[in-house]
């Protein structure tokens, strides 16, 4: 008897622990949101929301927060975003990996020079996964959504197959130089991948209303917050910051264009960069830029000739260029062959 008494004794002691240590990682979770939220406004953002619901014993904590509103009224081009019914799941045995999704669809808000822009996007299936770090940082993240819609632009509904976008930390080398002009700075790697990408129905597009293939793997100089205003560009642009474009293709109609590059803002905040890349489908691009206004008819039938006796031929006797191209004192350059005059940003 005494040992069946002590048996219990013991199993409930430790239903009892665990019962305690369940609710403190739950706090521990609360305490991680507030946290994060309070690290994003030092970067611009204003993050509210409703309270979050605990749930989940035994295996597990997960949070579902009815409503959250996510705002960046610093930035040059301000925008916000309010999003319903998120829920986050994390595991007792590994509280710095969080699993998380939504379940409605979303409305963006942002200002299009000066114009306000609104947009509702929603998924069949929206989920993502986050880890951080002792500190509570962020440092990788993958959202992957599924049948993606968005309605309330220009052309129209437009929707794609698929959408994943990940992160993670790409750290550069510190250097002796401690000036702001010099010091390194931390680097980002970021992919993104869009399949069957619709366009919309309200205009004509040269090449289809569908964009096959997107899939571009980029490390970025510098942070997120170094864009929330022209000033903070322009700091980031002197401090050396670029945005390395690892490998890029996009497939779309007869076209295809792969390749890698850099690019950044010159003097006058213009984009600068050189890129190697291999075209496909090249005479369709030019009719592309002449549609969308920036090539006049004179240079594109001008260019069409000369990229024509450039064009290389594969085995499967497919025409295509394999030259660079670059952006540098406000034109963009297919090889040694001006195309257009290039805007600056601001």
């Amino acid at each position: 008897m005494r040992v069946i008494v002590i048996t219990f004794t013991a199993f409930a002691l430790l239903i009892g622990g665990y019962s305690f240590w369940w609710n403190s990682l739950a706090e521990i979770a609360l305490a991680q949101v507030e946290g994060w939220k309070a690290r994003q406004k030092e970067t611009g953002y204003v993050i509210t929301n409703t309270p979050p619901e605990i749930s989940g014993f035994p295996y597990r904590v997960k949070l579902d927060i009815k409503k959250t509103v996510i705002e960046n009224p610093s930035r040059f081009e301000s925008y916000s975003a309010t999003i319903h019914d998120i829920w986050a799941v994390v595991q007792p045995w590994k509280v710095n990996h969080v699993i998380f999704g939504i379940e409605s669809p979303f409305q963006l808000f942002w200002m299009n020079k000066g114009t306000p822009k609104t947009a509702t996007v929603s998924a069949t299936k929206a989920f993502g996964s986050a880890l951080f770090n002792n500190e509570g940082s962020l440092q990788n993240m993958a959202i992957d959504l599924t049948d993606v819609k968005a309605t309330g632009l220009n052309n129209g509904p437009s929707r794609a197959e698929r959408v994943q976008i990940h992160k993670r930390p790409a750290l550069t080398p510190a250097i002796a130089d401690d000036t702001p002009q010099t010091q390194a700075l931390q680097s980002g790697q970021y992919a993104l991948t869009v399949d069957n990408l619709f366009l919309g129905e309200r205009a004509e597009y040269p090449l289809g209303d569908t964009v096959e293939k997107i899939e571009i793997l980029a490390r970025l100089e510098g942070s997120l917050r170094d864009f929330q205003s022209k000033e903070s560009i322009l700091q980031w642009r002197d401090r050396g910051g670029v945005i390395d474009i690892e490998d890029a293709v996009i497939s779309w109609g007869i076209s295809k264009v792969s390749g890698n590059g850099t690019l950044t803002l010159d003097n006058k905040s213009r984009p600068m960069g050189a890129f190697s890349t291999k075209l496909v489908g090249f005479n369709s691009l030019l009719d592309l830029l002449a549609r969308s206004g920036g090539l006049d008819p004179r240079a594109q039938k001008t260019a069409g000739f000369a990229l024509n006796l450039l064009a290389k031929q594969d085995s499967d006797g497919v025409r295509y260029l394999d030259i660079p191209l670059s952006l540098q004192d406000g034109g963009l350059y297919l090889g040694p062959l001006f195309l257009m005059p290039i805007k600056s940003v601001f």
